[in-house]
Formats: structure tokens, sequence, C-alpha cells
């Protein structure tokens, strides 16, 4: 058996080595054991299918989308799952996206988005048909253990795409990361043996709000992670990693591609696509090149509700800023619903509604959103009279 990558440590070299060095080096030797027999043999179920299949529109591969708020996306967000689709389609691979729901993060602010308005950025070249998944914002290891035998078991995904553990890593070291990583393998091997599952890797991040851990350590902890679980169950011939973090190319920086030092923002969901979908390469579902990547503008679908006054107009943004995940909002005033003269443009504010005095007339309200420094395109102009 091969050893395990021990994180570099003075004792451990020494041919003297003390009790506690010699038992941390006994505990991550145990490790390995435990994690390598975790993961059942490629050839446990005794036969093998033909892979890849031939997909048709009969009979579409059949992806699901296993992780966090990276993966399930917040109100106003394509999501990776977007450029995903797009892919599917420039490769001409027949696919469909499962799992047990079809909506965005949309609990922010202040109250849960219904049905119909979770408002995916893009839903054009038949996404809005392909929105399923498996995926729940917040979540951990420990929220998706005990579903993900009965998912595999109804959707009978032929691939599962895996982003799991960057929550994790707050709290739990490498070595459990990696170690839930194969168990849920497991258990998806245990409904059906053949299934591929593409792990991602975890990404860096930048200063996290509300987490007590600084973003170096953390990112420490995921860096050995993603290696434990690359050479760990990386090898698996079911397995294929998509290298998020460390590919040659485009390797992920938090300053660029995401909005708020963790969240991927529009160009970041298109690397989180190239990754992925690189990864669909090397199991042979993709031709080669893979060219997803690129720079994208963020040109959510919203407007805002505006009510008119005597010598003003009152703008919910709060409804702007639940339709985009925003921070804050602000307004412009125009003299038409299309072009025409600009009148007056307010500040940025994170208030729940905002008043513009105006003279009497009839006036066209332009919303923008923005996530911290993530500028929106401008929403839908929404008429409103003032008297």
């Amino acid at each position: 058996m091969i050893s395990p990558p021990v994180h570099p440590r003075p004792e451990s070299h020494s041919l003297h080595m003390r009790p506690v060095g010699l038992r941390r080096v006994l505990l991550t030797s145990l490790a390995v054991v435990l994690l390598l027999a975790l993961v059942p043999s490629a050839n446990a179920a005794g036969h093998r299918v033909e892979w890849p299949r031939k997909y048709t529109k009969a009979h579409p591969i059949r992806v699901m989308y296993v992780g966090d708020s990276m993966t399930h996306g917040h109100p106003g967000s394509a999501t990776y799952r977007y450029w995903m689709w797009r892919e599917f389609r420039q490769q001409r691979v027949p696919a469909r996206f499962v799992g047990p729901r079809t909506d965005l993060r949309s609990t922010y602010p202040h109250r849960d988005l219904a049905p119909g308005e979770y408002n995916y950025e893009h839903t054009d070249h038949g996404f809005a048909h392909q929105e399923a998944h498996a995926a729940q914002g917040g979540s951990r290891f420990a929220y998706h253990l005990p579903r993900i035998a009965g998912e595999v078991r109804t959707y009978r995904p032929d691939v599962v795409v895996l982003e799991l553990g960057f929550n994790d890593a707050t709290t739990r070291g490498a070595w459990r990361i990696a170690r839930d990583t194969a168990t849920l393998l497991k258990r998806i091997w245990s409904v059906e043996p053949d299934t591929r599952v593409i792990v991602g890797e975890i990404p860096s991040s930048g200063r996290e709000q509300g987490v007590n851990i600084k973003a170096s350590r953390k990112n420490a902890r995921t860096a050995y992670a993603n290696e434990v679980i690359a050479r760990k169950i990386g090898r698996d011939r079911r397995v294929a990693i998509a290298h998020l973090r460390t590919s040659a190319a485009h390797p992920w920086d938090p300053q660029l591609y995401t909005f708020d030092n963790v969240h991927p923002n529009p160009t970041g969901e298109t690397l989180f696509a190239e990754s992925f979908s690189l990864a669909f390469a090397e199991l042979g579902v993709f031709r080669r090149p893979v060219h997803v990547f690129h720079q994208e503008d963020w040109t959510p679908q919203f407007s805002t509700e505006v009510s008119g006054g005597t010598g003003l107009a009152v703008a919910n943004l709060l409804r702007v800023r639940q339709l985009t995940y925003a921070t804050k909002a602000k307004v412009r005033v125009w003299t038409a619903p299309a072009g025409g003269t600009l009148v007056k443009e307010s500040r940025w504010s994170k208030d729940d509604y905002l008043a513009v005095r105006l003279d009497p007339g009839t006036y066209w309200i332009e919303p923008i959103a923005a996530r911290r420094e993530l500028v929106s395109a401008p929403g839908t102009r929404a008429a409103v009279v003032v008297s």
C-alpha cells in the first residue's frame, strides 16, 4: 500500500520520533487504510457496463448535481449548471439533469420565493426544462449522506457531479472530508456500482463573513483534502476529478471569480462548468477541446414594484434583493419605457423601500442590483404616475 501524504513535521522524519509524532503517523496510516476500505473495488459488482454508453434523445445521459450553495445557486444567477447544459448542447450529447428539486437558494432576504419565482438568470437553450438538481445551500456531508442512496435509486443518474466539502472545512479536517467523500461514493455504488462520479475540487476562498476560521487555515485544509481525495479516490476508474483549483490554465482565484470571496460570480460559474466539462471529457462523454470558460456579465431578469404619490415615487428594493440576492440596489428614472431622457439616479441603498422626489408626470423606474462590487445590468422599467 502506498503511504499517505503527511503534513511536513520535523519529528516525522526523525529516526527517534517522539511519542506524539509517532502517534500522528500511525493514526494517519490507519486513516488511509480506513479510507481505502470505504471505497469498493470498481469490479465489486462482478460485471462491467459499456462506458460511455451511446446516448440518444430517447435515452439521454442522466446527470445529478450534488453540492452546497455553489451548485444550488442564488436568485438572479445562471449557476454553473446552466453552462453545463450549454456544453451538453454544444457537444451534441443528449442529456437530462435529474434530482429532487429545481429551485435556487431563495431564503434571502426575509422570505422564500414561491415556485415560479426562482428567477434563474438564463433559461434559454432549453435549460428551463433542465433545472433539476440535488444540491442544498449551506449543506455539509451530514445532510447528503443519509439522502444519496435514495436519490440514486429514485433518479438513476449515470453521472453524479459532486461539489462538497467547503462548508465542512470550517470545522472539520481534511481526512474527515476525504472519509466522508469516500462514504458518499460507497453509498452511490451500493445502489448502482457503475455510476460515474465527478468529484470537484474544493475551491479556495477569501475572507468569509460569519465563520470562526481564517481563510488561510481553511484554504490549507481544503487543499490537503483535495490532495488526499485525488490520490486515494481519484484512482478508481469510475471517478474523474474536476481540477477547478489546480488547473494549469485557469486556477481558481476568489478575488477574480467570486462576488463575496466564496460564491462564483458569472465568470466564475463558467470556470466551474469548464472544470466539470473537462472531467466529462476524461470520462469519454465529451470531446476535446472544451471551451466553456469566458468573461460573463451579470444580466439577471428582474423588475421593481413602484407606487406613485404626490411629488414622489416609491420603489420596492426588497423585491429587487429577493430576486437577485443583491446586497444593495438603486434606481434610475426615465421619461420613456425605452430610451428617453434620464431624469434622476438614486444612490445605492440597503433599505427595503426607496422614495424619489419627482415633478408631476409619468416616469419609468429602472432598477439596478449589486452584490458588493458586482453590478447588474439594468432591470425592466416599471411605469409610475406622480401627481
